[in-house]
């Protein structure tokens, strides 16, 4: 049986509430960020900046417990309009690069690889084109990570394998041990 080509990418933007929170203020930028539906201790983090996840900031991490773990974190209460403002960017930038197959939440999508376009080196340029797309139009603090796999199941464990900002592709080659 012959090897089954690539046929799906996955993107995933990284932290994308707080991303987007460091892209509007200049202060945040470099620092950990918590993003919560309102500003109270008793309510809990819905993104955190890869700033704050080195502590072990999390969503869903309670706001008391994320000052705790991460002194200094700075809290910003969420902007729903905001995020999907920058969401259809995100998705505009995706669609100048390679057709959306569909978009799964405000900061995943997937696409289908079409036939003349699976080829290693070819999937890895349409990757690195999305990256440069989405910085240049919508934001160099909005980063995304790309994977690629023979279905779109395998495409988003890829994604998730270099996060952040990474680019990696699940060959069947590689399973199981991958």
């Amino acid at each position: 049986m012959p090897p089954r080509p690539l046929a799906a990418l996955f993107i995933d933007c990284d932290s994308f509430y707080a991303s987007v929170e460091q892209h509007l203020d200049p202060c945040l930028r470099g620092k950990p960020v918590g993003v919560a539906p309102v500003l109270v201790d008793t309510s809990a983090c819905i993104a955190a900046s890869y700033e704050a996840k080195r502590f072990g900031v999390k969503t869903g991490t309670p706001i008391r417990e994320a000052r705790i773990m991460c002194p200094g974190i700075i809290i910003v209460e969420a902007k729903p309009p905001t995020y999907i403002q920058y969401h259809h960017q995100v998705i505009a930038a995706v669609e100048d690069c390679i057709h959306v197959e569909a978009v799964l939440s405000i900061d995943e999508m997937w696409a289908w690889l079409p036939y003349n376009l699976r080829e290693p080196a070819t999937v890895e340029r349409i990757g690195r084109r999305i990256k440069e797309t989405v910085m240049r139009d919508v934001s160099p603090f909005i980063k995304v990570s790309i994977g690629a796999g023979p279905n779109k199941y395998l495409a988003k464990l890829a994604s998730k394998m270099r996060k952040p900002d990474g680019l990696f592709t699940i060959s069947e080659d590689m399973l199981p041990h991958i």
